[in-house]
């Protein structure tokens, strides 16, 4: 799953933790550029394709941290 809208002080660790209030995160990762800041963007791994349904569900169009998370299936 791909998350959009990140805010810019989000870590690959603080993702995982919000996420796996919908299921087991398998990976979460935070893209970046050349100088380690964030892109804004980041993906979401679950265990099943059910715990990314109901993510999408918990948290699409969500702020978080004032930054309105749009989620979509990669």
């Amino acid at each position: 799953m791909v998350v959009h809208n990140l805010p810019w002080s989000m870590t690959w660790q603080g993702l995982k933790d919000l996420f796996s209030e919908a299921g087991n995160v398998s990976r979460a990762d935070v893209m970046t550029d050349d100088h380690n800041r964030s892109k804004g963007y980041g993906t979401v791994l679950f265990s099943t394709k059910e715990e990314a349904e109901a993510a999408i569900e918990m948290f699409n169009e969500t702020d978080v941290r004032s930054s309105q998370l749009l989620l979509s299936f990669a």
